[in-house]
């Protein structure tokens, strides 16, 4: 797939995490790499505007993946030599937080 552009001098937590998620994957381990948004994150208000829908997240994500990861490897299976390699995008909102560490007492 063309378009990837990985490098340790432009989005280096990015371009780590998407080159360690290949490396198992060339080694024959199935990755599922996921960036995961938290929505109306009210712990997080003084360090700005949080993401509000699923979208803004998703969209801001692509946003700064542009050029460096192509558009068309998001949220579907990509084939690192007969092993699968997933990079999803998924968002949890504030609300769902509370149920979830409810669910884990």
């Amino acid at each position: 797939m063309p378009g990837w552009h990985l490098s340790a001098d432009r989005h280096y937590q990015l371009c780590n995490r998407v080159a360690w998620a290949w490396k198992l994957s060339n080694l024959g381990v199935p990755v599922v790499l996921v960036y995961l948004g938290f929505l109306n994150a009210r712990d997080m208000a003084d360090q700005g505007q949080s993401f509000a829908t699923a979208r803004t997240w998703d969209d801001c994500l692509r946003h700064h993946a542009q050029g460096i990861v192509p558009e068309a490897a998001w949220g579907r299976r990509l084939d690192v030599n007969g092993t699968s390699l997933w990079l999803l995008v998924r968002s949890l909102s504030d609300p769902d937080l509370g149920e979830l560490a409810a669910g884990a007492r």
